[in-house]
């Protein structure tokens, strides 16, 4: 069982299932902030991400978390 594509807070709350099925260790790939090119959407004032399947290890910055999975704080 694994987690497809989500963000932070869905590994989160999948933490108990993992638990419950014995799993004691889960290894997160793509955490680290990438080269997806986010832009800011000008009308409603979001982040928008052109190429949310970039590589995950096409890492840009190895000291802050994903934005797109829920960035810093998320983590």
């Amino acid at each position: 069982m694994f987690i497809k594509r989500g963000d932070f807070s869905k590994v989160e709350n999948a933490i108990s299932d993992y638990k419950s099925k014995g799993i004691t260790t889960l290894y997160l790939m793509g955490v680290l902030e990438r080269d997806n090119y986010p832009q800011s959407n000008k009308m409603t004032n979001e982040v928008e991400y052109r190429k949310p399947e970039s590589n995950p290890l096409a890492i840009t910055c190895r000291s802050t978390a994903n934005k797109m999975l829920g960035g810093d704080d998320g983590f």
